[in-house]
């Protein structure tokens, strides 16, 4: 619905944001979910196959800039889920795993039904109103994440210390744009030209440091 009202009224293009089906790990619930799903995997798949219809549809109604937002790699970067041994007995590689091959599957969806549409990730730490689900820096999905994800561009959250350095960035592939979110949403108090200036230094500093 929301597709048919920008393709008819926006005056421009316009981008449709949706959770990726990796995240399905998370909404997966014990004594909840079982009785349908017996494991996180099957639920998944199911989940996978509906996002790929929906993308399939948008694409047919004008829609060439689709934004996955995919959190399930909270549980591998975060120190206290890793030390836990990761989500439901999954281990930590293990989720890195499935959830890369998702999105990849989601992305490559999107590319074989339109060569143009650019397939965007967001990912956060899940901030919500000031709470958060998970804190730690990018390095522990970083490789698989930006070497195999298949997407076009990477929205990142990188606003505070909880979100890591700029290293992990020596992943990204040549030609993939990367969106980093250096302004906060977490604090009601509006960073100066100076703060924001001295990030962006920051950046390009670590940028030269990574590709000379």
């Amino acid at each position: 619905m929301e597709a048919a009202f920008l393709a008819e009224h926006a005056p421009g293009p316009f981008k449709i944001t949706m959770i990726s089906a990796a995240m399905g790990r998370i909404l997966w619930q014990p004594r909840i979910s079982e009785a349908a799903y017996p494991d996180p995997a099957d639920l998944m798949r199911d989940l996978v196959a509906l996002q790929q219809r929906e993308i399939a549809d948008l694409i047919g109604q004008g829609v060439r800039w689709i934004q996955l937002d995919s959190l399930g790699y909270n549980h591998v970067f975060d120190p206290e889920f890793r030390a836990a041994g990761g989500l439901a007995g999954v281990p930590p590689e293990a989720i890195l795993g499935a959830a890369v091959t998702v999105d990849a599957e989601l992305a490559r969806t999107a590319k074989e039904q339109h060569p143009d549409v650019t397939v965007g990730m967001h990912i956060c730490r899940g901030n919500n109103r000031s709470a958060w689900m998970a804190k730690g820096g990018y390095e522990p999905v970083a490789e698989r994440l930006f070497g195999e994800a298949g997407v076009d561009r990477f929205l990142l959250e990188f606003d505070t210390e909880r979100a890591g350095g700029f290293e992990p960035l020596r992943f990204i592939q040549p030609g993939t744009t990367v969106v980093l979110g250096l302004v906060s949403s977490k604090d009601p108090r509006l960073e100066s030209p100076d703060e924001l200036r001295r990030k962006l230094e920051l950046v390009a500093e670590t940028a030269a440091a990574i590709w000379g």
